[in-house]
């Protein structure tokens, strides 16, 4: 590596008649004029560098900005957009009639609807799918979101054929071992099947009323509870048990009163009962269903209601 050494000494030299060469007079002139230079640029420099510094600062402040920068821009549009694909997602889904999302996306007011149809749509969907021949030992409805059966059937083609038909709704039915098909020795085949629902809010019902202008006030809770009584004698489904209160919760304006009750009757006598609560529009939503066959023509009905009300 090639190194220059700057702390060489340069030895100087005089001409034959003792003179400096002219070259060193000019370089010592040189030097002298490079110290000036340096005493005057350590002299002033202070001041340079406190005269340049408030001035640049005196040009920051001025400096506005007068609009958001181009990130913020970018940010900002990006959550608009958004916002406005989601808006219209559901305006779309609104326009078509069947509001197809899954529950928990449901707003406030579209939820309460939804839980009012969701045990009749349980209902026709299990008249749609189960065919003569199969019998239902129990059925379980959960928060409106899912529907659990077990029973038996004489064959397993008929069996499987229910099941297909069930995949053909507006739900999904989960995979073993929450559905399956077992021999049951000399009686044919028992089965379960647990669906996931996807049935959607039909905004064409003649009950949805998105504005809950409807929903009752809370002075007429009782009037309510009467009417559900009358119209579960009327399909002989018996209350083995007084309806009582479990809890109560404030959303809002709104309380969400939840009441337990159990009773007995034939399966068609239940699905009457849930009919005629929906031709009188009794607000009624079973959030909890547990039907167990007692005998060929009798079931335990084990529910509990809710019931939302205002002030």
């Amino acid at each position: 590596m090639v190194r220059i050494n700057l702390l060489k000494n340069i030895a100087v030299q005089r001409k034959h008649n003792g003179r400096f060469p002219r070259a060193l007079i000019i370089a010592g002139g040189a030097l002298a004029c490079a110290g000036l230079l340096v005493l005057v640029a350590v002299r002033g420099y202070p001041w340079y560098v406190a005269h340049h510094q408030t001035a640049r600062s005196s040009q920051e402040l001025q400096v506005v900005k007068p609009d958001l920068t181009p990130s913020t821009y970018s940010n900002s549009n990006m959550v608009e957009e958004v916002v406005k694909e989601v808006s219209d997602s559901r305006l779309k889904l609104r326009e078509s009639g069947v509001l197809s999302l899954p529950y928990e996306q449901l707003s406030f007011a579209e939820k309460i609807n939804y839980e009012f149809l969701f045990t009749k749509n349980v209902c026709e969907m299990l008249a749609r799918t189960i065919p003569g021949g199969i019998g239902l030992k129990s059925l379980d409805i959960e928060n409106f979101q899912t529907v659990y059966a077990a029973g038996i059937g004489p064959s397993k083609d008929l069996i499987h054929e229910m099941l297909m038909s069930l995949k053909s709704e507006r739900l999904t039915v989960l995979p073993p071992p929450y559905s399956f098909i077992k021999p049951n020795g000399r009686d044919g085949f028992r089965f379960a099947f647990s669906c996931k629902t996807e049935f959607g809010l039909n905004l064409t019902d003649p009950f949805v009323d998105l504005s809950l202008a409807s929903i009752l006030s809370r002075e007429r809770l009782p009037d309510v509870l009467a009417s559900f009584s009358r119209i579960a004698r009327q399909n002989r489904c018996s209350l083995t048990k007084g309806i009582s209160l479990v809890s109560t919760d404030k959303v809002g304006n709104y309380y969400r009163s939840v009441y337990q009750w159990t009773g007995a009757g034939a399966y068609r006598d239940f699905v009457k009962l849930v009919a005629g609560l929906y031709a009188e529009k009794i607000p009624f939503a079973f959030k909890h269903c547990s039907l167990v066959a007692q005998t060929a023509t009798k079931v335990m009905i084990d529910a509990q209601i809710v019931i939302t009300s205002k002030e």
